[in-house]
């Protein structure tokens, strides 16, 4: 049996050890710094909460994100577990049902989820600043409270739904072509790519899902990503690649 992609990423997560993985520039200028190891942890609690909560194969979770290192979290979590995950924080998805809910807005979408759980994006928040409606989960106590390494994670099938982007799905057993047919990430480099901001135009599928691909590229090559929101000026975005030693700049999502 052939080793998934996604474990593929999760094995080069766990060889960066202290190195660096995952890097987040918000439009604020807060940066963020997530080692191999962290990011790993990041993603077995999140893995597990989602599993603990509602998610195995057939389940449809909704990721109502935008463009963030928080993002890429839920999205190759909900991956791990093996159940549909839908970057789709768009109107288009006003019409479709599911069972999880991933959100950032206290009053969003779906209210009939199983489970609706709220995301803080601020960098380093640990929970919602504010009260939740009642049955809304405060994602970040409820992730930070989950086990720090793997308890149960289903199978997921082959032929089910890994990703649904709208207008196509990829299957589970299809997510090495996915990512293939996305940007060449050399092995071992730095990734530095531009993302629009929260406040921005709401992101279609395709966006979330180029960057949910460019960060498991990136982890399957050995290397590292940056993601720099809100950042429009082409100089400011050279400065900061370059003090982060950027292998690769030129990316479009």
């Amino acid at each position: 049996m052939s080793i998934s992609p996604i474990a593929q990423a999760l094995s080069s997560l766990q060889a960066l050890g202290q190195r660096p993985a995952l890097t987040w520039y918000s439009g604020s200028g807060e940066r963020l710094e997530l080692s191999g190891d962290v990011t790993l942890n990041w993603l077995n609690k999140t893995a597990n909460f989602l599993v603990d909560s509602a998610a195995e194969p057939g389940t449809r979770v909704l990721l109502d994100l935008p463009p963030h290192w928080r993002t890429i979290v839920w999205g190759v979590a909900t991956l791990r577990t093996g159940a549909t995950a839908v970057p789709a924080k768009t109107a288009d998805a006003a019409e479709r049902t599911f069972e999880v809910v991933i959100t950032d807005r206290a009053a969003g979408p779906h209210p009939d989820a199983d489970l609706i759980a709220v995301v803080t994006l601020a960098a380093l928040a640990r929970r919602y600043p504010g009260e939740l409606p009642a049955g809304l989960v405060d994602a970040g106590p409820a992730v930070m409270g989950s086990a720090d390494s793997i308890i149960y994670l289903p199978g997921a099938n082959p032929a089910a739904t890994a990703l649904d982007l709208g207008t196509s799905q990829v299957a589970y057993g299809d997510l090495l072509d996915w990512l293939a047919a996305g940007p060449a990430v050399p092995a071992g480099a730095r990734v530095a790519v531009r993302v629009p901001g929260a406040g921005a135009a709401e992101p279609t599928s395709t966006l979330l899902a180029g960057v949910l691909r460019l960060a498991l590229s990136a982890w399957l090559a050995g290397g590292s990503i940056v993601l720099v929101s809100e950042v429009q000026d082409d100089s400011k975005f050279a400065s900061i690649a370059a003090s982060e030693r950027a292998d690769v700049t030129g990316i479009g999502i």
